[in-house]
């Protein structure tokens, strides 16, 4: 169970990063995003991103995993990400850089060398910062909960709801001043009886990242994971 609630974690991490929350992501498919309607280009900043998982016991909720570590992003929407273990076994030399020009997500392993490719963006970030409209067409399903500040900004709160026969759900609060960056996301499942909580704070908006981060090292040997055919 233990492993499967770090490899769901893993997954939430990637994806709360692009910005917008993995039960939606399906809706994108059927929105259009002009050119037209483009709110202006990305919001550089620096922030610290700090992720819990809680574990369900006779007790109430146990703090079971924490890590935190840095937050990256750079006028053209890439993102980088790395963070370090404070409570629970990760590993603190892995990062993860979201090349949005490329449309793709890699795993930076700083003692081998090595660059991975793990997955693509495809759908599930838009070249250009969404419009407010665009963004709250993607969440025409969520319940809207209202407005609060939360790490110095200004956020506004939806609440996810389990698809048919789903067990997860969540909460998800974003900076409309920062591209609906998601500030807070909480992730309730039922299944493994626990909970998820990704929060960023000393947000600094406008401040450029090191460009260093914002690119595969010099020197990395870049691959891609290779799948392995389920049942062999």
């Amino acid at each position: 169970m233990r492993a499967k609630l770090l490899a769901l974690l893993a997954l939430i991490v990637i994806v709360v990063g692009v910005g917008v929350s993995r039960w939606t992501v399906s809706r994108q498919r059927d929105i259009v995003l002009a050119q037209s309607s483009q709110t202006g280009p990305w919001i550089p900043l620096v922030a610290k991103r700090t992720a819990r998982v809680y574990q369900d016991s006779a007790n109430g909720m146990i703090l079971t995993s924490e890590s935190t570590g840095n937050y990256f992003r750079d006028r053209a929407g890439s993102v980088y990400q790395r963070d370090l273990s404070v409570l629970g076994a990760r590993p603190d030399s892995i990062a993860h850089f979201e090349d949005l020009q490329e449309g793709k997500v890699y795993e930076i392993n700083y003692p081998s060398k090595t660059a991975t490719v793990i997955g693509e963006l495809g759908m599930m970030r838009p070249r250009q910062p969404l419009t407010a409209d665009e963004f709250r067409q993607q969440f025409a399903s969520a319940q809207w909960i209202g407005k609060k500040v939360i790490s110095g900004v200004e956020c506004e709160g939806y609440r996810i709801l389990p698809g048919a026969g789903g067990s997860t759900q969540g909460e998800m609060w974003v900076a409309p001043s920062l591209n609906f960056l998601p500030v807070q996301h909480k992730i309730i499942d039922r299944e493994h009886h626990a909970e998820i909580v990704l929060v960023l704070d000393e947000i600094h908006a406008g401040v450029d990242p090191d460009p260093g981060f914002l690119k595969v090292p010099e020197g990395f040997a870049v691959g891609e994971r290779i799948s392995t055919p389920s049942g062999k």
